[in-house]
């Protein structure tokens, strides 16, 4: 065991420029014996801690680059020399290790396995009463475990519950729940985030990140019942709940049905947020939806809606705007076409030649030259470029 242990520390020393160049050296550079390892349990703890300290640094620096199979292996045999050399691994040894496998994003069998007995071991040995704060490190570990997830990742964070309840807060809770989600493991993060709920530990960013998971996965049943969940439990729905289940019901194929639950969750987000503004992603996706599924009168209701709480519509907004009022006086719906017209100009907004001459045109068609000639000179009045030439010669007709 002497020579072998040895000669890994001698080969380790080869390699320690190239992982850890950049740290100021523990020790001056000293070559290592044979005799070394068989010595090391023997050190004074001065000596010790310095070894101690260069595995540290070597394992550190190998769990950073955990994605090349070479630093994978050298981790684990690291992790064997330093037992070897009577060097026991701290709770930051197999922290680093976690850490490393957690930032890797296709791991087989035998790595979820060694990630798993390293996360148990990490847990053990950060349990020592003196040990002061750990909710710093293990809600780190946490985060950086849901990116990818782990398919016993569950099973490993009620260990974690058991441990160190009372220094779990909403944020562990929500990472794991996460974690077992990218895992693809919905019934654990489900049975994570029903434990939750029974400890009162839920946040509106809790029911967010099942919600979206299932609507995600097209799982519609689910989400509305998370949502209930939701709603029975007191917690206030914000714009981005909303705004989830409307991204998931635009994306599916339109129907009558679908169409009156869009309009409902518009109605619902109205009365939910009236202190902050709708986000003007949702506000294109609707206009555009209903418009091209041509419920004009809807898309003219949002305008309307928008009017009320006093929020300007963007540049992309006014345009869809302008095909819902071309819409209208194909349809000769003058009424509607007219009236969002007038509230455009009015509110300072300039309209495409194309739009005026729609609506001029469909009042001809009306036989109403009247409103024409009233729309005209608004335009003018209104507009600095005024009127089209196309719209004049429209109106001598």
């Amino acid at each position: 065991m002497a020579s072998h242990c040895g000669n890994r520390f001698a080969c380790h020393n080869v390699f320690r420029s190239l992982f850890i160049a950049s740290a100021k050296p523990c020790l001056p550079t000293r070559r290592f014996s044979s005799a070394l390892a068989e010595q090391a349990k023997t050190l004074p703890v001065p000596q010790q801690k310095a070894d101690f300290h260069y595995y540290q640094q070597l394992l550190k620096q190998h769990a950073k680059m955990v994605h090349r199979k070479e630093s994978q292996l050298k981790a684990e045999n690291l992790l064997r020399d330093m037992k070897q050399c009577g060097l026991e691994p701290n709770h930051q040894t197999y922290f680093h290790l976690v850490l490393g496998l957690s930032w890797l994003p296709h791991r087989n069998q035998h790595q979820n396995d060694r990630m798993e007995s390293w996360f148990y071991e990490y847990l053990r040995l950060q349990r020592d009463p003196k040990r002061k704060r750990p909710q710093v490190k293990l809600k780190k570990l946490l985060k950086d475990m849901a990116i990818y997830g782990h398919p016993h990742l569950k099973t490993m964070f009620l260990h974690m519950v058991q441990l160190f309840e009372h220094e779990l807060d909403s944020g562990c809770w929500n990472s794991a729940i996460k974690g077992c989600i990218n895992a693809k493991q919905f019934e654990d993060a489900e049975h994570v985030f029903d434990m939750a709920r029974e400890r009162n530990v839920t946040r509106l960013s809790t029911y967010e990140i099942m919600i979206r998971a299932y609507l995600s996965n097209r799982d519609q049943k689910a989400s509305s019942r998370i949502f209930e969940y939701m709603i029975r439990d007191q917690i206030t729905a914000k714009c981005s709940v909303y705004q989830s289940f409307i991204d998931f019901y635009t994306s599916l194929k339109p129907d009558k049905d679908t169409q009156q639950t869009v309009a409902r969750l518009w109605q619902a987000m109205l009365i939910m947020t009236t202190d902050s503004r709708i986000p003007n992603d949702t506000i294109q996706k609707l206009l555009v939806y209903f418009r091209k599924n041509r419920q004009l009168a809807v898309a003219e209701q949002i305008y309307l809606d928008l009017k009320i709480r006093n929020q300007r519509l963007k540049k992309e907004h006014v345009k869809e705007m302008h095909s819902v009022i071309i819409g209208f006086a194909h349809r000769q719906q003058l009424p509607s076409a007219l009236s969002i017209t007038y509230d455009l100009l009015a509110d300072g907004y300039e309209l495409e030649d194309k739009v005026i001459y729609s609506v001029v045109e469909a009042c001809i068609h009306r036989n109403d030259r009247e409103a024409a000639q009233q729309l005209v000179d608004m335009v003018n009045a209104v507009q600095p470029k005024g009127l089209s030439d196309a719209c004049h010669a429209l109106l001598e007709q």
